[in-house]
């Protein structure tokens, strides 16, 4: 069985599933749950299809894992603070 993934891109890659493995793909929300009885295979595989696309830091698109929190980094635009004048009163 294969699973096909564009993730953002113009052209779609194809993982081949190892046997021991299955995938869950719900249409709704966009989520692929990976489960399978050895925990190192279902990692590996899961690994292969994030290093598609990480999440960017800027953005946040890309895919996820489950539990790992994405950093965002702040902007030009949101990093600029008004020098010299106070807001407190």
């Amino acid at each position: 069985m294969y699973l096909s993934v564009s993730a953002g891109h113009d052209y779609t890659c194809t993982f081949c599933i190892p046997t021991l493995i299955n995938v869950r793909v719900t249409k709704k929300n966009r989520r692929l749950l990976i489960y399978g009885p050895n925990k190192n295979l279902v990692m590996l595989f899961a690994n292969q299809i994030y290093k598609l696309r990480p999440p960017s830091a800027y953005t946040g698109r890309g895919v996820r894992q489950k539990r790992i929190i994405v950093v965002r980094k702040k902007t030009k635009k949101q990093r600029k603070t008004k020098r010299g004048k106070s807001t407190q009163y």
